[in-house]
């Protein structure tokens, strides 16, 4: 019985050697793998952020402030559909006066505005991981 356990036993500790230094193997090239995306994603990164720069360094002002501008594009709309124009139905009723205001598309502007919030989030959130 001896024999046999010893042959059985070396038998399989064979098998999990085996199947350990494939795990291991694999594991090796995934990480391999990772770590060429993250060298990738972080060379677009830097790339990107150098293009950035040159258009926040541009004398250009339609290159270097176009996100601003269009920040306050969105805050102007914003603030003239929720504040002024109730204002402005509110003493046209008080004065009892009959008047049409027209009604922007929010759905275009909030998204406009979340796009570049998010996109400014995501730099601060880059720029200070980097760091």
């Amino acid at each position: 019985m001896t024999i046999i356990s010893d042959i059985v036993g070396s038998g399989i500790a064979n098998t999990v050697n085996a199947v350990g230094d494939v795990i291991n193997k694999k594991s090796v090239i995934e990480a391999d793998l990772i770590k060429t995306e993250i060298q990738a994603d972080t060379q677009v990164a830097i790339a990107q952020n150098e293009v950035n720069k040159s258009e926040a360094e541009s004398k250009d002002k339609f290159t270097s402030r176009w996100r601003p501008t269009v920040g306050y594009i969105c805050a102007i709309g914003f603030g003239y559909q929720y504040v002024l124009q109730p204002f402005i139905l509110l003493i046209a009723q008080l004065n009892a006066i009959e008047v049409e205001v027209p009604s922007l598309d929010m759905a275009a502007i909030t998204s406009l505005l979340l796009g570049l919030a998010g996109m400014r989030t995501y730099e601060k959130k880059f720029k200070y991981r980097n760091k």
